[in-house]
């Protein structure tokens, strides 16, 4: 069986795959730049996204319990009426 044999000379396919090797990791190191920062804008409008919903919801909260106040009001003045009748009922 025959050794491998190794020669310190560059020739320019080896120039052309260390060329090859360096453009792809830069393409490669610019595309995953490209969507980090993609990911940064898209997790950011979702941020301010969140916080405009929650402050929806939290005012409908608080239009919601203002309106169980004024049943709860509406049902108290009813009842009062209600026995109001009752009473002139009786008499």
């Amino acid at each position: 069986m025959t050794k491998p044999q190794f020669s310190m000379t560059f020739n320019f396919g080896h120039l052309l795959q260390i060329g090859t090797v360096v453009i792809a990791a830069t393409v490669g190191w610019v595309t995953m730049d490209a969507r980090t920062s993609s990911n940064k804008e898209s997790i950011s409008n979702m941020q301010r996204d969140l916080t405009q919903a929650v402050a929806r919801i939290r005012s409908v909260e608080t239009s919601s319990i203002r309106a169980d106040e004024r049943l709860q009001n509406i049902f108290g003045l009813l009842s009062r009426i209600d026995a109001r009748l009752e009473r002139i009922e009786e008499k």
